[in-house]
């Protein structure tokens, strides 16, 4: 079984992209949404994005949960956009 990896070292290396299915530590998987100066986000659930671009909001960040507060109230990202750490698995 593959190891959990960072998700700031992934995506610097260019490996997250829109459409990336993305395992967590917790077993919830999501697809990479959003790559951005602030960090990597998704959406729930396996999807393939036709146009890439008109890429949903994310509804999470690979970002430490301590964050989350700032990020629910810059304006920017969803009111409830949730933290989840930034260990992930890539599964395709």
């Amino acid at each position: 079984m593959s190891k959990f990896i960072n998700a700031t070292a992934v995506a610097r290396a260019g490996n997250l992209t829109a459409g990336a299915i993305v395992r967590l530590p917790d077993g919830r998987i999501g697809t990479i949404c959003y790559n951005n100066l602030e960090g990597v986000g998704g959406v729930w659930g396996e999807h393939q994005f036709e146009e890439t671009r008109a890429l949903p909001r994310p509804e999470f960040l690979l970002r430490e949960k301590r964050l989350e507060p700032a990020f629910r109230t810059d304006g920017i990202h969803r009111s409830d956009v949730e933290c989840v750490g930034e260990m992930l698995k890539i599964i395709r």
